[in-house]
C-alpha cells in the first residue's frame, strides 16, 4: 500500500501592543494508513486519518510583566479517525482491533494565567472546556451487555452524540508558589500548594456506561527550605492528595 498527500498551514499574527496579540491559524493534518496484524489480518490497510483545524487567539503580557493572559478558541474535525476497540469474535469474546471511526468534532476554550503578587507569591491557573464529540460512527461495536433498548441493533450501534475518549469536558487546576526569604539563614523557605480537578471522563470508544470515571479533584502541598547560593541542598516535606 502507498499514498501521498500535500498539506498546509497558515497563520496570521496581529500586536495590538509590544506585549498583547491576536492571532489566528488553520491547519491540515494527515495520519497515514495502518495495518492491524493482532486479529486476523487480512492484508487490508485502515484509511488514513485526516484533519482540519483552526485555532483563535490571544496572548499577553500585562501590569509590567506581572501578569501573563493566554485564551485560545479551537475547532477541529477529525475523518476517519483511527482508533482502537473491542470488537466480539463469533465465540462472543472480545478482541482488540484498529478501525476508523468515520468523523469527529473537537472544539473548545482553553484559559492560562500566571500572576507574580509581590515579590515572592506567583499563582497559576489554568481551565479547559473541550467538547469532543463523535459525528458520524454508525455500525459499531455493541459494549458487553448492551440491549436493543439502548441502541446495539444486530451487534451493532450508532455512535452519533457519543463521547470521545479520555476527554473530560471540563479540567482546571491552581498552582501557589511562595517564597520565604529568611534573609538571616543560608537557606531560604518555600512552600507550594495545587489543585487539579476534572469532569467525568470515558474510557471506551464504545460508550459503555461502566467504563467512565466520575469527576475528581486532588490536593498536594509541600514546603521546605533550600540552599540560598550555591543550590547543593533542599529538604521538602510534602503531602499529595491531602483529602
Amino acid at each position: 500500500e502507498s499514498d501521498s498527500v500535500v498539506l498546509g498551514n497558515v497563520s496570521l499574527q496581529y500586536f495590538l501592543l509590544d506585549d498583547a496579540m491576536l492571532y489566528a491559524r488553520y491547519a491540515q493534518g494527515h495520519k497515514g494508513q495502518a495495518f492491524d496484524l493482532t486479529v486476523g489480518f487480512d492484508g487490508s490497510a485502515v484509511e488514513p486519518e485526516t484533519s482540519d483545524s483552526f485555532e483563535i487567539g490571544f496572548k499577553s503580557m500585562l501590569l509590567d510583566n506581572r501578569l501573563q493572559l493566554n485564551a485560545t478558541a479551537f475547532y477541529t474535525e477529525y475523518e476517519d479517525f483511527q482508533a482502537q476497540s473491542l470488537i466480539l469474535d463469533e465465540n462472543g469474546a472480545p478482541k482488540s482491533t484498529l478501525n476508523n471511526v468515520g468523523v469527529l468534532e473537537t472544539q473548545g476554550v482553553e484559559l492560562e494565567a500566571v500572576a507574580l503578587i509581590g515579590d515572592n507569591f506567583t499563582l497559576n491557573f489554568n481551565l479547559a472546556y473541550i467538547d469532543a464529540i463523535i459525528t458520524d460512527y454508525d455500525g459499531a461495536t455493541c459494549y458487553a451487555g448492551q440491549t436493543e433498548e439502548t441502541g446495539c441493533i444486530n451487534r451493532a450501534q450508532d455512535l452519533a452524540g457519543g463521547e470521545l475518549p479520555n476527554s473530560p469536558e471540563w479540567k482546571w487546576n491552581l498552582v501557589a508558589d511562595y517564597r520565604l526569604d529568611l534573609t538571616s539563614m543560608p537557606f531560604y523557605g518555600f512552600m507550594n500548594f495545587s489543585y487539579v480537578w476534572q469532569d467525568q471522563v470515558q474510557f471506551r470508544l464504545d460508550n459503555n456506561p461502566l467504563k467512565v470515571l466520575d469527576s475528581y479533584g486532588v490536593a498536594d502541598i509541600n514546603f521546605g527550605i533550600n540552599d540560598r547560593d550555591d543550590d547543593r541542598y533542599r529538604v521538602t516535606l510534602f503531602v499529595n492528595n491531602v483529602t
